[in-house]
């Protein structure tokens, strides 16, 4: 048995001299112990699972700017998975003097996480002013998140960003988020608040300017200043005259009141019925109105009246009807329409070229040549020219010009261009139209009486030597 235990300590002595050194010495109570640690009542292995160190002074140094670091885990480069529990009572500086109070640092072995579990309280006594927590970010020491507390109890949480301003602070609650304070809950002027895309900076109380925005909210107060600002008023209150208007009798200051309304006739307003269909096909009640529908329906269907059909008799003593009241398919007496025909043989390009309206196939680019214009003994306008040709010219863009000489004027002369409008020219098969009545290019379709006449073609490209059909529509004024 001695044998067996003196084994037995022999190991562990070996086992401290192996992994444990002091340089200096440990104190626990009274007792110092200096060099390698073999035995001591204040450091214990505690069944083979944790290190306790006892004593009145606890774990220390005296040192300047000395520390006590304590690690868990292999050497660096060798990875770790186990946390390691700390009990820590007490952890203190000197009390007087420049020195501030001691702090505690958690760190890990080869930057990995630090796990540090406090299984009753952390208590901090810091100099007022400075930071009781503070945790730095791993990538920037200088962004941190701290909490200071001073006299009365006065905490601030603060997150800094050494860099910029986006020390944001997010409280990722998984449940309420509750403010229970004691006094007031309070933001700082001038900060906003994001609601629903809006940023609320304030709130506008009874007696302030109203500020028509988007960024601010009212108090009830304040809204009820708005109402009666407008007129309105909050207070319920007796109507205490009822006076009678034009053409009713009744009324009173007091107690229930009684309006008398007259029925409507042709001179007095009052109250009025609407006559039933049977009523207006009657035709005999002076007492009640006839609606606009009620009208419809009273002469639709009845035998008083005929509403389709031949008017068989009486006498028409109503005015002549103007001829612009007639529709386009009345003949107008007043005035007549006419069409005329033309045919020329020409390889036109983009030469301006003057119709004949004299004699068939002897257009030419000269304007004032004798073949080309005719007399308009009253006025008139050109309404279309129709055009068909033995070429495909549908490319091509011609341009029709209406030219006239006044009365003022000589004849021999150049024409005035009264009017111009251009389409798309006609196949060999088609017919193209061109309408002087409606969007012209410039100008109008309007002949005055006397004016000599002329008509004019010109095509925007090249053509070929073509047969040309143009007929002319025109109407003129003989009243």
């Amino acid at each position: 048995m001695i044998k067996w235990i003196g084994h037995k300590v022999e190991s562990f002595k070996k086992l401290f001299e192996s992994d444990i050194q002091v340089q200096g010495s440990i104190v626990c109570g009274t007792t110092s112990i200096d060099g390698n640690i073999n035995a001591a009542p204040c450091i214990e292995d505690q069944n083979g699972t944790s290190i306790n160190i006892k004593g009145a002074d606890g774990l220390g140094t005296n040192k300047s700017g000395g520390g006590i670091n304590i690690r868990a885990g292999q050497s660096t480069g060798n990875a770790h998975s186990d946390d390691i529990d700390f009990y820590i009572t007490n952890i203190s500086g000197a009390s007087s003097g420049s020195t501030k109070q001691a702090g505690l640092n958690v760190a890990s072995i080869d930057g990995g996480l630090g796990l540090f579990k406090f299984y009753k309280q952390i208590y901090s006594q810091q100099t007022d002013g400075q930071e009781d927590l503070k945790i730095a970010s791993s990538a920037d020491t200088g962004d941190y998140f701290s909490i200071s507390t001073t006299t009365h109890g006065a905490t601030t949480i603060q997150t800094v960003d050494d860099n910029a301003a986006a020390a944001h602070l997010e409280l990722a609650a998984d449940g309420d988020i509750t403010l229970d304070a004691a006094g007031q809950i309070k933001l700082e002027p001038g900060t906003s608040v994001l609601w629903d895309s809006l940023a609320l900076t304030g709130i506008q109380a009874s007696g302030e300017s109203f500020s028509d925005d988007d960024i601010s909210l009212m108090t009830s107060a304040a809204i009820n200043d708005k109402i009666e600002s407008f007129g309105y008023i909050t207070s319920a209150g007796d109507i205490t005259s009822v006076v009678a208007g034009t053409n009713i009798t009744g009324g009173g200051t007091s107690g229930d009141v009684t309006l008398n309304v007259p029925a409507a006739n042709t001179t007095t307003k009052g109250a009025v019925e609407l006559a039933t269909t049977a009523e207006v096909t009657t035709g005999t009640d002076a007492d009640r109105a006839v609606t606009p529908d009620g009208l419809k329906d009273g002469y639709q269907g009845s035998a008083n009246i005929v509403t389709v059909g031949t008017i068989g008799t009486g006498t028409w003593n109503a005015d002549v009807i103007p001829s612009a009241k007639l529709d386009a398919d009345t003949a107008h007496l007043s005035t007549s329409k006419q069409f005329t025909y033309y045919m020329m043989v020409d390889d036109i390009d983009t030469t301006k070229i003057y119709i004949p309206l004299q004699t068939p196939d002897t257009e030419t680019s000269v304007a004032t040549n004798k073949q080309l214009r005719f007399l308009a003994p009253v006025a008139g306008k050109l309404l279309k020219v129709f055009l068909r040709a033995n070429t495909n010219l549908s490319s091509n863009t011609l341009t029709w010009t209406l030219e006239t000489r006044s009365t003022s004027l000589a004849t021999s002369g150049t024409p005035t261009v009264v009017g111009t409008q251009s389409g798309a020219g006609c196949t060999n098969k088609t017919l193209a139209t061109y309408d002087f009545t409606t969007s012209l290019d410039s100008g109008d379709n309007i002949i005055d009486a006397g004016d000599t006449v002329q008509l004019a073609v010109q095509s925007d490209s090249t053509t070929a030597n073509s047969q040309y059909y143009i007929t002319c529509l025109w109407e003129w004024d003989l009243s």
